[in-house]
């Protein structure tokens, strides 16, 4: 009787705790671009250990103005570089999102050589606002891009055609199946993502924002 109770008072020990826990550490307000949404919020609620995120889902710069306004803690965008941020909001590199070449199994390889991408059909979408130019560049070196209208969508289009993609890496990571390769492009070609925040944000968001660099495989710009 006596060890079940004690066994008893430890999982009330560990509520009593968890019940603290939530209601010292108010709800986080996370939001994140449509590009890349469906793969950065799932990290993210995966890490809320007890803690509430709320999520929203829009353009970059609503996100940021969203930010300034205190509506959100922190947004996820890949549009820091291309507008003055507001005084009242910070960034924070999560690092560089690479374009790479995502090749289902049984789908050609891009080869060597002065038109390495001869002769390939290739799904191609981008969150980056240069899609135009990197399609030039894919189709300079021999390639046919098909501009899928979603990240997610273009691989589907990858996968049942049997082509080659080419998408973020984030995105190439987080939808990898057992025989998918991924390699580089012929050329670099990158998006920078950032996290905004208010001047002094919550730690966990600053944790978040490495992990995010850690699990999409981002290039960190401290390298």
């Amino acid at each position: 009787m006596a060890r079940r109770a004690e066994h008893i008072l430890g999982h009330l020990d560990g509520i009593v705790d968890d019940i603290r826990s939530a209601t010292t550490d108010p709800p986080l307000r996370i939001g994140c671009f449509h590009g890349l949404a469906d793969t950065v919020l799932p990290l993210i609620d995966s890490q809320r250990n007890g803690r509430t995120i709320t999520q929203a889902v829009d353009h970059g710069l609503t996100l940021i103005d969203w930010v300034a306004e205190g509506m959100l803690d922190a947004a996820i965008v890949s549009v820091a570089g291309q507008r003055r941020l507001p005084a009242d909001v910070t960034g924070h590199d999560i690092g560089r999102d690479e374009m790479v070449v995502l090749i289902p199994e049984g789908a050609p390889h891009p080869t060597t050589g002065r038109l390495p991408l001869s002769g390939l059909s290739l799904p191609t979408s981008t969150y980056d606002l240069r899609d135009h130019d990197l399609t030039a560049r894919v189709v300079a070196l021999g390639g046919t891009p098909r501009l899928g209208a979603t990240v997610t969508g273009t691989i589907r289009m990858a996968r049942l055609a049997a082509e080659p993609a080419i998408i973020p890496r984030s995105s190439a990571v987080a939808e990898r199946l057992p025989g998918d390769k991924i390699t580089s492009l012929p050329f670099t070609w990158s998006v920078r993502l950032s996290m905004i925040t208010r001047p002094e944000p919550d730690g966990a968001l600053l944790r978040l924002a490495k992990m995010l660099t850690s699990r999409l495989e981002l290039t960190s710009h401290s390298r």
